[in-house]
């Protein structure tokens, strides 16, 4: 098994990325049965400088491209 980090932070994504990820309070609950549709095994953690998917997971080949996807959906973003 392997534990994978994807997410963006302010080193890699400007504030207005961040702000379109960032999940607090009730977005947070609505995103978790999300991402479990892409992974069985994840977390989500979201602070004001960075949101991530932590994930374990026995392939991860594919997995960075699978996350961008739930992302993508929880955004709006490409």
């Amino acid at each position: 098994m392997n534990v994978v980090v994807v997410g963006v932070n302010h080193w890699a994504a400007p504030v207005e990325v961040r702000e379109r990820l960032a999940l607090s309070g009730d977005k947070v609950t609505e995103a978790l049965p999300l991402l479990h549709n892409y992974v069985n095994n994840g977390v989500i953690l979201s602070t004001c400088n960075r949101t991530e998917v932590y994930c374990v997971a026995e392939r991860t080949d594919t997995l960075e491209e699978t996350i961008g996807r739930f992302f993508s959906r929880l955004s709006g973003l490409p």
